[in-house]
């Protein structure tokens, strides 16, 4: 089963917003600092991406080096100690987290084969 990635249509006024707001960061890729976690967030969808693709992996968007954007190290450690990490948790229990995630596999992350 082959995949095909589309890049998603954007109105200009949108557009112009995602291109002020790359403008608008301080960070670059050329010059991070040293100390953190650094990932490129996705302007249209929020997903982050690692520093070396050129595409977000959740909706095919061309991405900048101005969408570099300091990251926690351990989201899932953030959820457990009750921070607001995007997702909405449908149930929390002792030993269980139920949560719907913000960024899971998109359709191009599987290569599925059927026999």
């Amino acid at each position: 089963m082959s995949v095909a990635k589309t890049t998603p249509k954007l109105s200009a006024s949108r557009a112009a917003e995602i291109e002020a707001k790359r403008a608008g960061n301080p960070l670059s890729l050329s010059a991070l600092p040293s100390d953190g976690t650094f990932r490129l967030m996705c302007p249209v969808c929020d997903k982050p991406n690692a520093l070396s693709v050129r595409f977000c992996t959740g909706c095919g968007f061309g991405l900048s080096e101005r969408d570099v954007a300091r990251v926690s190290e351990n989201v899932f450690l953030d959820l457990v100690r009750g921070e607001d990490i995007g997702a909405h948790v449908w149930s929390r229990k002792e030993r269980v987290i139920v949560l719907e995630d913000r960024f899971p596999a998109a359709d191009y992350h599987l290569q599925v084969s059927l026999c």
